[in-house]
């Protein structure tokens, strides 16, 4: 009897433990701007536009920041669009000097892009990063560029979200 209440005491708290982890996969999804008033870049006689939501989440490839753009194109001369994600979380090594304070909230962690269309209509891409153990924060930086053929991609700016707790 008491080897049995003591493993139901146990199992209860594992459960609460676990329900407690669990909890903290399902993440908010910020969203980076939107259909009416999306992300743009200009260049060369080409416009790039873009939206989308971005969120912290764990599948089957691990817990991963997770961009899914929607982004198009009115092409010029064979130019193609794409949208770049950063994910930035809170550990890192900050160097400073004896003036300067480390007051950084968030550090660059890693960098992907989406894959390039040509597309006049909206369509959908993916883009992922891993996360590391070492921080329990991530947010994104992400923007909309142009793949313009045989000269400098052109970059619209920056838009970055909250940050997410994984």
């Amino acid at each position: 009897m008491k080897n049995t209440l003591l493993r139901g005491v146990a199992v209860a708290a594992m459960a609460i433990g676990l329900a407690g982890f669990g909890a903290g996969i399902a993440q908010a999804t910020e969203y980076i701007n939107s259909k009416s008033k999306p992300l743009t870049v200009v260049g060369y006689g080409s416009t790039g536009y873009g939206y989308g939501d971005w969120k912290v989440s764990t599948g089957s490839d691990g817990t991963r920041s997770r961009l899914s753009g929607y982004q198009r194109l009115n092409d010029s001369d064979n130019h193609k669009v794409y949208m770049g994600l950063e994910t930035w979380v809170n550990a890192g090594a900050c160097v400073s000097g004896d003036l300067l304070d480390c007051t950084q909230a968030y550090y660059y962690y890693a960098s992907t892009t989406t894959s390039h269309t040509n597309s006049s209509a909206y369509v959908n891409k993916k883009a992922t990063t891993g996360l590391t153990a070492a921080a329990d924060y991530a947010r994104a930086a992400v923007r909309v560029s142009l793949d313009i053929p045989w000269r400098t991609d052109q970059h619209g700016g920056w838009a970055y979200t909250d940050g997410n707790k994984y």
